[in-house]
């Protein structure tokens, strides 16, 4: 996870503002950590960990779901 090539991807909702300024801060809803190499002369990409909300599954990627 601390590789000098690897990548992490936070997914989380907008955040919206109200009229008294405070934030509407909801919860992560996906994250990935993922890392590029190059092998046999091939790009190759290697997903270390992938972590989905229970309720976000069917609506953040529908087409793997």
């Amino acid at each position: 996870m601390f590789h000098e090539l690897a990548r992490i991807v936070l997914l989380s909702p907008i955040q919206v503002e109200t009229d008294d300024q405070s934030k509407d801060l909801r919860p992560l809803q996906a994250f990935a950590i993922f890392r590029f190499e190059r092998e046999d002369k091939r790009n190759m990409i290697y997903c270390y960990e992938l972590q989905v909300r229970k309720s976000e599954l069917r609506t953040l990627c529908p087409a793997f779901c």
